[in-house]
């Protein structure tokens, strides 16, 4: 017969309890400090057998901002050293939210098949195209954040946005384009975009023979642009749309009108931004439906 533990004796140590309990328990802790706290519960000789891949996150807080870590995961740094570590927490996240890190391929080596990504800063100008080497569509995106002037660049990034099925968050800015269609022909046909930036975007001007350098031009919405954004308004619960300094042509003032009315009509739009000036509008809300 097992030894009943006597009146007074001290209970089990915590490393003996189970990891698999360790881990569920922590999953539930939505609070940073207090996830922390937890962890340091284990941290005795047998930790790293009681804490399992949750000792990851101890060992990356002496390195990485500790609120980066927990209850969300942002990446700002990665190294060739870091990604073993890194490998090992992702798997406790759905979502990685990628800030400050441009190297794809070493991205790559971090990710679970459960994780998608959302690419939340574009590199400097000087590093878009070595960004782009290795294509941004192999990772599994769910959001990416695109600017450049360098047209050349902006071809090959559209090259790579059909490549983006599960792209739910599109934010493109500051950017020149030799023409929108191939923009607004990946928006007609994406089945889960429901969140659009589109912000200060440029045309390149059609070749001066008096002008040796190339000149830019604001971007105008064309009627067929126009259709496409209020299709994509009327079958698809978009959450946000942000259009900033966006214009169109004269004769095409009543699509403009009516993609207007598509957006001021949304039942589940949470965060709009719009800035035109052809219609002197302004319009900033960020609780719908009203």
């Amino acid at each position: 017969m097992a030894n009943k533990r006597r009146r007074g004796d001290s209970p089990p140590p915590l490393f003996s309890t189970p990891p698999a309990i360790v881990e569920h328990i922590a999953r539930y802790i939505g609070d940073c400090d207090d996830f922390f706290a937890f962890l340091s519960c284990f941290q005795d000789q047998q930790g790293g057998e009681t804490l399992g891949d949750l000792g990851h996150f101890l060992a990356l807080a002496a390195t990485l901002d500790p609120t980066d870590l927990w209850p969300k995961f942002r990446l700002r740094r990665l190294t060739s050293s870091l990604v073993p570590s890194i490998r090992c927490i992702t798997r406790f996240f759905t979502t990685i939210y990628v800030f400050e890190v441009f190297d794809i391929a070493l991205l790559q080596q971090c990710l679970h098949p459960h994780n998608v990504v959302e690419l939340l800063v574009c590199p400097p100008q000087d590093q878009v195209d070595k960004w782009l080497t290795t294509p941004v569509s192999k990772l599994p995106l769910q959001h990416i954040t695109f600017n450049s002037q360098d047209v050349r660049t902006t071809d090959i990034f559209l090259e790579q946005l059909e490549s983006m099925p599960d792209l739910v968050s599109l934010h493109i800015e500051n950017t020149t384009f030799r023409d929108l269609d191939s923009l607004f022909e990946f928006i007609q046909a994406s089945s889960k975009l429901v969140r659009l930036n589109l912000s200060v975007l440029f045309l390149m001007s059609p070749s001066d023979h008096l002008h040796s350098e190339e000149r830019f031009v604001s971007a105008k919405f064309q009627r067929r642009h126009l259709d496409i954004l209020i299709a994509w308004l009327k079958r698809s619960p978009v959450t946000a749309i942000i259009l900033k300094k966006w214009d169109f042509e004269e004769e095409d003032e009543t699509s403009a009108e009516l993609l207007l009315e598509a957006v001021f009509g949304s039942s589940t739009i949470q965060h709009l931004v719009l800035i035109d000036p052809t219609l002197s509008i302004t319009a900033s809300r960020a609780d719908f439906p009203m």
